[in-house]
């Protein structure tokens, strides 16, 4: 299933001065947080939830969400998250970050210093001691937990909701309980999109048959993007369109 819940009925102009504001990565979050009960699977209730992947362009924009996301969590922010996600589950959302910390020389000792941020909160929150020197081991035991390769990981103590992601794990990582990609950023390739699309679609319980992708940018363009992706990679070219609903 793909839908679009993005702005609608505004200039190209106004989109790109749009994306990158703090304004519309709130009402992101809105829709994450407060609008996604069932895409998490908050019905099924205490350790039975699904997970979801946020993936957006760059390496600043994953950091300025993961900061908001705390401001948001911590009650210091003007987005609240509603009362029926907390009644369903109390300590929503818990959350990481995963990106490469060398990626760009540039700012590779400000995204070690704000990935040294990140793994102190996640060893909060899990008793894990992982320091940027192990940043390798602190990726392999996220993907584990993600993927809940062990079975402490069906303990809703050692479980995460949402890992927020430029590209890591939008290709050859397998998580049956991934239930929803969240994208905020253009379009990929059409290789990459069905790529990232695989990610949502393994079978899980009763539950979860399918996976679920919801797109915040440029409605349009998805919506073409998606569809020729998915004709030239089903059938030899000749599959037909499913994001025509894309609403």
């Amino acid at each position: 299933m793909v839908e679009n819940l993005g702005p609608k009925g505004i200039s190209s102009e106004e989109e790109a001065q749009l994306y990158d504001t703090e304004t519309h990565m709130r009402s992101v979050l809105d829709v994450i947080l407060n609008q996604s009960y069932a895409k998490f699977g908050m019905q099924n209730g205490r350790g039975r939830t699904y997970e979801a992947l946020l993936t957006v362009k760059s390496i600043a924009i994953a950091q300025k969400y993961y900061d908001l996301l705390k401001k948001i969590v911590n009650g210091e922010d003007e987005l609240k998250i509603s009362e029926n996600m907390h009644k369903a589950l109390p300590d929503f959302p818990k959350f990481a970050i995963t990106y490469s910390v060398s990626e760009n020389e540039e700012f590779s000792q400000v995204n070690q210093e704000k990935m040294k941020e990140s793994l102190y909160d996640y060893n909060q929150m899990f008793e894990t001691h992982f320091g940027i020197e192990e940043i390798n081991a602190y990726n392999s035991n996220l993907n584990d937990r993600l993927a809940c390769k062990d079975k402490k990981y069906l303990n809703r103590e050692q479980q995460l909701d949402i890992v927020i992601v430029v590209d890591r794990l939008l290709t050859g990582f397998d998580a049956p309980c991934l239930s929803t990609l969240f994208i905020d950023r253009q379009p990929m390739t059409p290789q990459n999109i069905i790529q990232a699309f695989s990610r949502t679609n393994r079978l899980f319980d009763e539950g979860k048959q399918y996976g679920q992708i919801v797109t915040f940018q440029v409605h349009d363009k998805f919506k073409s993007a998606i569809n020729d992706a998915l004709m030239l990679y089903s059938r030899g070219g000749e599959g037909n369109p499913i994001a025509r609903g894309l609403g």
